[in-house]
């Protein structure tokens, strides 16, 4: 029922958009199905779900941009919601950065990655900042891959945060942060002075 692959691609954004956008839990409407057609499945698979995603993030626009921020924080599937942040990275302004900042609270580590990994690709000010709070995250390889983010980023203020990664309760990160401080202070030390 549903076919993936080249067709999707030339079916448009407004059927890509209606593949991912209701099912991913925004205004879910209940169907009410005849008794014969109560197994036939009416919701596309996460697979689908998941491929429509990334299809939409090539297209970059902004009925594409809603359609994957609805999906990063609703879908009901893991792999979709990591897929749709994914997505956001071609597309995100600043002003859609609190769906990054929700994937951040997502209970399911792979979407709080993709969020880290798509902060770090996005950059500036306001990805430090919600980088800042991912500093803080349960899970010490996401923390480590804030690190690796923030060096990234790079400037005063993800260099701040890479100090006070030193303080992190796991050796990985604080060892990491000292890894990257070393490194930028030794190329502080090859510039030559003004």
């Amino acid at each position: 029922m549903w076919k993936i692959g080249r067709r999707m691609r030339s079916c448009g954004v407004v059927s890509l958009v209606a593949i991912l956008v209701p099912l991913s839990g925004l205004g879910e409407a209940q169907t009410v199905r005849p008794a014969h057609q109560s197994s036939v499945p009416t919701d596309p698979p996460a697979k689908v779900r998941r491929e429509t995603a990334s299809e939409l993030a090539s297209l970059a626009d902004d009925q594409a941009a809603a359609a994957l921020a609805a999906a990063a924080v609703m879908d009901r599937d893991p792999r979709v919601r990591e897929e749709a942040v994914r997505g956001l990275r071609g597309t995100l302004a600043e002003a859609e950065f609190p769906v990054l900042q929700q994937a951040l609270l997502d209970v399911e580590a792979r979407v709080r990655a993709a969020a880290i990994q798509t902060l770090s690709d996005i950059g500036g000010d306001a990805a430090i900042s919600l980088l800042a709070f991912a500093l803080t995250d349960e899970d010490a390889t996401l923390r480590e891959e804030v690190v690796y983010a923030l060096d990234k980023i790079g400037g005063p203020t993800a260099i701040a945060l890479l100090q006070y990664a030193l303080r992190d309760r796991q050796d990985s990160v604080r060892e990491a942060a000292a890894d990257i401080l070393a490194e930028l202070e030794a190329e502080q030390r090859k510039r030559p002075a003004r």
